[in-house]
């Protein structure tokens, strides 16, 4: 009797921080996404995980984030890519970031001013607040090591 034995993978084998390659097969990305504004108390800064089904998913929903920034009447104010695991933003409320994300799941595109990037991932991106634990705490969930997180690329497709 013979072993059943997967197919060679021929893919590169994955990179680590800040190392860039090119694969067919992309895996998940994991964002920590953490509000900046100055009218919060250092440590109440909302911290939320973003996960893209993969890094080209999580760059649209990027490109889609900055576009909202400016346009009117904008609830986040800017965002900032620091690597592709960390970004920031600022807006006078922490919660605005969960309640775009609302409004992308909702389909309520009006709300987000009908930006195609943010409504191409609707499907394919989670929103999760990080929680505090005792005394307030911060939980970081620990990212994978091999993530690329590099931000050569973010603007390319």
């Amino acid at each position: 009797m013979t072993e059943a034995h997967p197919p060679e993978d021929s893919s590169p084998q994955p990179t680590y921080r800040g190392q860039t390659h090119s694969r067919t097969r992309q895996n998940a990305l994991y964002v920590h996404i953490s509000n900046r504004h100055n009218g919060n108390y250092p440590g109440e800064w909302h911290r939320w995980l973003l996960t893209a089904a993969t890094r080209d998913d999580a760059k649209r929903f990027y490109w889609g984030l900055h576009k909202y920034t400016k346009t009117d009447n904008a609830s986040i104010k800017s965002v900032q890519v620091e690597t592709m695991e960390w970004w920031n933003y600022n807006a006078s409320d922490g919660f605005s970031l969960q309640n775009l994300y609302k409004w992308i799941q909702q389909k309520q595109t009006d709300q987000y001013k009908n930006i195609q990037e943010l409504t191409d991932t609707r499907e394919r991106t989670l929103l999760t607040i990080l929680p505090d634990t005792n005394f307030g705490d911060r939980f970081w969930l620990v990212l994978p090591g091999f993530q690329d997180t590099s931000i050569e690329d973010l603007w390319e497709d």
